[in-house]
């Protein structure tokens, strides 16, 4: 059925209804105050600030019929950005990046939403497979939100979900407890993924101790990236084989 959401009509265009929806969601979510932005919506707490994205997917967007969405969690961190400035040899980026994540990396039982400007039954029933702009801010109120708050504190960290931390983010993760002056919960972090035993993982370490830059492979990166850290701060990782 058609979206109920005020601003959208059968001849809204996905732009329109993007910012529509962000216009919604701002008077929807809690953990604000929240505002809109040319991709969805943020709030800014402290030195941080929490980005809903609401990215439009090309395809079977259109005029005429509704929005496919896929929502992504982002967060941003000022002293984060500071602390990668001051350390640029030991920094994976320089900019305030924390993590990134869609919805759908979160968590197991989400369904990305849709808003549907058509009462066409075959795009009825499309639609129907996913859930709604409404369905969204409750997942975001009762589950995202609420877990997006372990990352105000490195110590919060080590309250999150296995899909938070086992991704591609870790290191940044790692890099923000280094800066937030706690780089002990880095053990505890890695203990809960699978590289501490992966032999990439190992031997990316040996090569940071080595002197020596690793390969464009992800597990190689990491080891060799958090000997870096380890070689300056005390993660509560061994620097050496010993």
């Amino acid at each position: 059925m058609m979206s109920e959401i005020p601003g959208v009509s059968s001849t809204a265009s996905p732009r329109d209804i993007g910012d529509a929806v962000a216009r919604y969601l701002v008077d929807c979510l809690t953990s604000g105050p929240w505002q809109t932005t040319a991709k969805g919506l943020k709030s800014t707490q402290g030195d941080q600030t929490t980005e809903i994205r609401m990215r439009r997917l090309p395809r079977p967007t259109q005029t005429g019929v509704g929005v496919w969405f896929e929502p992504m969690l982002a967060i941003r961190d000022r002293s984060l950005r500071t602390w990668r400035r001051q350390h640029p040899d030991l920094a994976t980026i320089q900019d305030d990046r924390m993590c990134e994540w869609t919805l759908s990396e979160l968590g197991p039982t989400y369904r990305n939403p849709v808003v549907l400007t058509t009462d066409d039954p075959e795009w009825v029933n499309i639609a129907s497979r996913r859930s709604s702009i409404d369905d969204l801010a409750s997942h975001l109120n009762d589950w995202i939100l609420p877990i997006r708050e372990y990352l105000r504190s490195p110590s919060g960290l080590l309250s999150l979900p296995d899909p938070w931390i086992d991704t591609g983010w870790l290191l940044q993760l790692v890099e923000f407890a280094v800066a937030r002056g706690e780089p002990d919960v880095t053990m505890p972090l890695l203990a809960r993924t699978r590289w501490l035993e992966d032999p990439a993982f190992k031997r990316g370490r040996e090569m940071a101790l080595a002197g020596k830059d690793p390969v464009r492979d992800w597990p190689q990166v990491l080891g060799y990236r958090i000997a870096k850290l380890g070689l300056h701060y005390d993660l509560g990782i061994a620097t050496s084989e010993t």
